[in-house]
């Protein structure tokens, strides 16, 4: 059992996935996600920031998904889109 608090980030790892995360939702969105934020706890990914139109927080969604499945030995992380349409 991980004496790890609740919430917590993972150590080294999750900071890979949030740089393989991340520079995967820029490509995929080609950048139209401002502010865009990307944090791994608890076996989940959360996307924060913003952009225009519904159709790039979708994209993003796919584009972390996708980065997820992509990273050697993880489980399939589950991806919460907290990215504002304005």
């Amino acid at each position: 059992m991980s004496s790890m608090p609740q919430g917590a980030p993972e150590p080294r790892s999750a900071e890979v996935a949030v740089d393989r995360i991340e520079r995967h939702v820029r490509l995929k969105t080609h950048g139209q996600v401002r502010n865009l934020t990307v944090k791994v706890r608890s076996g989940a990914v959360y996307l924060e920031g913003e952009c225009r139109r519904y159709y790039m927080k979708q994209l993003a969604t796919q584009a972390a998904s996708e980065a997820c499945a992509e990273l050697d030995g993880r489980a399939r992380l589950e991806v919460h889109n907290g990215i504002k349409v304005r």
